[in-house]
């Protein structure tokens, strides 16, 4: 691809370069980040320290947080303040889209660049740029060091956007930079400039190859990188001196020291600095990270089972489902943690299975308590009695335990069967395992709480309508109390009246169970137990006769007839609702003669 010459040219090629999502980073780097940020427990401080070790990662995490997105008042130079405003999410989101790019794009070294010396020379200059500014007392070693990380940024920013161009130019980089028209200073200065920093960091990028007469009358920022960027290099020990005015001495042992942190770094990160060609390790890791890819991916697709769970068996459902697909694990059985206890699903001839939820009984209690996956064939598994019988019972040769937890609180262990040659394969994806864990007991947890906020409403609405049932029944009684004393004195008055005073008893005894009905109705949310007493049936039947007469009876040509034996013994029962039973039945006897006629009633004492 040929450059048109001038500014048109130039944009061209620039906007090519901002279509690009996505620089290369190593696959040691992908993996360990993602590791980091799947245990929270390592903080940002750790995870910060792996993305400063990168140039393309620290490209991204500064890129997005000095973005128009977050709008900051002051722009952001370090990884640590990033991460703090960004957040472990952000960060795997990063990572693992990083990841994916790069399975799908290739590895680059298939494509023509050496991503691990680009990333060695890198580290080793930023390493140098730090150790220079302590030395010349530079106001921010931090900045010399991201400088020095950054400053060959342009070549994956280039290799990237022009790869075919690059594939099909002799000669490497320098001469495919010199077909474009565009160096990977240039290209890396107007990245970094892309981020308004109030800082010499681009011009460092910018000025990195300059003649040494030119360096000398620059700011330090620029001296610095300029002279780590030769130290990081073969020979460039005399313009560095020059550079700087330090002692050809001071420089030797400066660079020998950085040599051996550097070297650190990359031991930390299983990364072999040497032969050039991808080794075994290099390889082993490539694979691990395209495993990891396809694991998201296929995990992305449960995740969904959990979305989507309306009820606590479907969460688990999906958990199972998961495990079977990921892992081939197809036999589990779930534990429910319970007080004290974890009770498993009830197995065919021996119920419900319950185990002590202690450390001391075995994988499940143990799992369950420090939040780790255990299986029977761990070195220090140490399996007990419970758990052989479980393996037993999945019909496998031991078992797997999956802790659910989510808020600090326990929920349970899905317990898989598993065989002794599945163990190296389940020890080396326990990352996987534990992210299906985490969803599913963040699925499991939210419906515990809905389930916990709906009880509280309803006790909250039965609450109220209690205190309303209360307000009601001390209104009722009022004119109740008012007719019970009329009708005392009504029977005074009628004393010599044997008829009449059978039926203010009946109208009384009426009013006494209306105002039982209604001291019921406060406490209906919490019902107390019955009250039992004596009942004659005979007379509840001839009092209920009695009071239907005219509203049931004689309005609708009913004529009722009593067949009442009096060897029917007294009953011991609840009398108000037996009255109530009985009234129903009469009530619904009436409703079915439309045309009237003679409905009976009888009792008898059956031998």
């Amino acid at each position: 691809m040929e450059r048109e010459d001038g500014p048109k040219g130039l944009q061209a090629l620039l906007e090519r370069i901002e279509t690009l999502r996505s620089l290369p980073t190593l696959p040691h780097i992908l993996l360990r980040l993602i590791e980091l940020c799947n245990r929270p427990e390592n903080g940002l401080q750790e995870i910060a320290r792996l993305i400063n070790q990168d140039p393309a990662l620290s490209e991204r995490v500064l890129r997005l947080v000095n973005s128009a997105f977050y709008s900051l008042k002051q722009k952001i130079t370090t990884i640590g303040e990033a991460l703090l405003l960004l957040g472990l999410e952000a960060v795997k989101n990063i990572a693992i889209s990083s990841s994916v790019y790069q399975v799908f794009q290739g590895p680059p070294a298939r494509h023509g660049l050496d991503l691990k010396n680009f990333w060695w020379h890198s580290v080793r200059c930023g390493v140098i740029a730090r150790r220079l500014a302590v030395k010349t007392a530079y106001a921010s070693p931090d900045e010399a060091f991201l400088a020095g990380l950054m400053h060959d940024i342009g070549k994956i920013l280039l290799w990237s956007s022009f790869r075919r161009e690059y594939a099909g130019t002799g000669g490497g980089l320098p001469a495919a930079e010199r077909r474009l028209g565009l160096t990977h200073a240039e290209a890396g200065a107007w990245l970094i400039g892309r981020w308004q920093l109030p800082t010499f960091l681009p011009d460092a990028v910018r000025y990195h190859h300059e003649a040494v007469e030119r360096i000398v009358v620059s700011f330090p920022l620029v001296r610095l990188v300029f002279a780590a960027n030769l130290l990081a290099g073969e020979g460039g020990l005399p313009a560095a001196v020059q550079a700087l005015g330090l002692a050809a001495r001071d420089l030797e042992s400066l660079r020998a020291e950085a040599e051996e942190e550097a070297r650190q770094i990359a031991g930390s990160l299983d990364i072999q600095v040497a032969p050039a060609a991808p080794g075994p390790v290099e390889r082993a890791k490539e694979e691990a990270l395209a495993r990891l890819v396809r694991d998201y991916s296929q995990l992305a697709g449960i995740s969904e089972g959990f979305i989507k769970a309306a009820r606590r068996e479907e969460v688990l459902e999906a958990l199972r489902r998961g495990l079977a697909l990921l892992f081939d694990l197809a036999s589990t059985r779930w534990f429910r943690l319970e007080g004290a206890w974890l009770v498993g699903e009830a197995a065919a001839g021996c119920g419900e299975l319950r185990v002590p939820c202690q450390e001391s009984s075995g994988l499940l209690g143990r799992s369950l308590a420090r939040g780790e996956v255990l299986d029977s064939f761990s070195p220090l598994a140490a399996p007990s009695l419970y758990d052989e019988q479980l393996a037993r019972l999945l019909g496998a040769q031991g078992i797997l335990c999956l802790p659910l937890r989510a808020e600090g609180q326990g929920l349970g262990v899905l317990a898989a069967g598993i065989r002794v040659r599945d163990h190296a394969g389940l020890a080396a994806r326990e990352t996987l395992l534990g992210l299906l864990a985490d969803q599913a007991s963040l699925a499991l947890f939210a419906l515990i709480t809905q389930e916990r906020q709906a009880e509280r409403i309803r006790e909250e609405r039965l609450g109220s309508a209690s205190a309303l049932a209360r307000r009601v029944v001390h209104e009722a009684r009022n004119p109740l109390g008012i007719i019970s004393n009329y009708l005392s004195i009504l029977s005074g008055k009628l004393r010599q009246d044997a008829s009449m005073q059978e039926d203010l008893r009946i109208v009384r005894e009426e009013i006494r169970r209306v105002s039982q009905i209604i001291s019921e109705l406060s406490s209906f949310s919490t019902p107390g137990p019955a009250a039992r007493e004596t009942v004659d049936l005979n007379a509840l039947l001839a009092d209920l006769g009695r009071i239907s007469r005219e509203p049931l009876w004689e309005s609708s040509r009913i004529r009722l007839q009593l067949a009442l034996d009096p060897q029917v013994p007294p009953l011991e029962s609840e009398k108000d609702r037996l009255k109530q039973v009985f009234l129903n039945l009469l009530k619904n006897a009436a409703e079915a003669m439309p045309s009237g006629g003679e409905l009976g009633l009888q009792t008898r004492l059956l031998p």
